[in-house]
This record gives structure tokens, sequence and C-alpha cells, in this order.
């Protein structure tokens, strides 16, 4: 039984971690795809407090505010602060043992890890992935065919197109006073001038 033939007696939640140093449409653009082609009931966002793999540009703070505002008016989206406001690096799998643990309709729900597919390259550094995987579906929003023969990864690929936004352009954008609201949800924005982040004075 693959994901599309699954019967839909479960709640389907997705898992959409990140830095969001800043969220952008890109972000958003990922979960609305994935959320609609996989029929989800519900997409919980979580912004790491501190990923292991790359520096953070503004605090743990503000990166969840602005996840909130990218993303709570998006039916179905949640953003949760489990790793926002807990010390040291997020590690995905720890997370959702959390949340298998913490919450019952997690734990009791088919679960899902959306990504994206600039990630694929990166999966060999993540803490426990193989046990990730078991816990958690990965389904891949990507562009163009399936060239991973994982599996698993395979069975969650989505040909979504993809939106070519990184969090690094909208910095550098910002920081030149460039306008970004063609990137970034217009929300986010205000927050980000109205705090002087990334350099906006």
């Amino acid at each position: 039984m693959n994901i599309t033939e699954e019967v839909l007696t479960k709640r389907r939640i997705g898992f959409f971690g990140g830095t969001f140093d800043p969220p952008h449409h890109g972000h958003i653009h990922l979960v609305v795809s994935l959320q609609e082609r996989y029929q989800l009931d519900e997409v919980w966002i979580v912004p790491a407090f501190q990923n292991p793999l790359k520096p953070s540009h503004c605090s743990p703070f503000h990166r969840f505010r602005m996840a909130e505002l990218a993303f709570t008016r998006i039916p179905g989206c949640v953003v949760l602060d489990v790793e926002s406001f807990r010390e040291g690096a997020s590690y995905t799998i720890d997370t959702v043992r959390s949340l298998i643990e913490t919450y019952p309709i997690f734990g009791n729900a088919s679960r899902f890890l959306l990504l994206g597919a600039d990630i694929i390259n990166t999966l060999h550094e993540w803490k426990e992935v193989d046990e990730l995987f078991r816990l958690v579906q990965p389904l891949v929003a990507a562009r163009g065919a399936c060239v991973v023969e994982d599996p698993l990864i395979r069975e969650g690929w989505a040909d979504t197109g993809l939106l070519d936004i990184s969090s690094t352009d909208v910095r550098e954008r910002l920081a030149r006073g460039k306008y970004v609201e063609h990137l970034v949800p217009p929300r986010v924005v205000r927050y980000i001038r109205e705090n002087r982040l990334y350099g906006v004075v």
C-alpha cells in the first residue's frame, strides 16, 4: 500500500521543521503543495532553536514569531514552539519522538516529514535518519522526476515545481534596502522592519 492508496482512517499530520531565517514564499509553496497532494489534515510547523548544520541570523524568538505570521492563516497549519525555546541544537528525530510522546493525536496519526529536494544531499548528516524515516514518511517537494534510489524517498517524491527563493538571498536584499515582498509575506516583512532584523535600518 503506498501513500496515495492509504485508507484515510487516521489523522494525517505533516511535520515541517526549519530555521525560517526568514520564512518566505518558497516555504509556503512547499507546505501547501505537499498538504494538498497527500491530503494532510494538518501540517505542524516547527522552527528550530538552532540548526546543527548552519548558523542562525536572528534569535529563536524572532524566527518563531515570523513563522507564526507566515503560516497561521494557512488552513491546517499550526506553528509550534517546541524547539524555539529549547536550548541547544535542534535534531528532527528528537523533536518527532517528543511530539509522539507528548501529543496522542500525533502519536496515533499517519505521520509525514515535509522536505525540499535541496535537503536530500545532506540527509546523511542528520541524526538517526533511518530511525527518523521509520517514525515519519518523507514527502519531498521537487522539480522534475525522482533521481534518488531510496524507496521511501521515491514513494514520497512529488513534482510540485519549486519557487527558487533562498533565505540567504532575502537577507541580502533586506540588508541592501531592496524590495522583498515578492519573496516574503508582507506581514513578515513588516515584522522584520519593525524589529530591525537582518541589517534593516
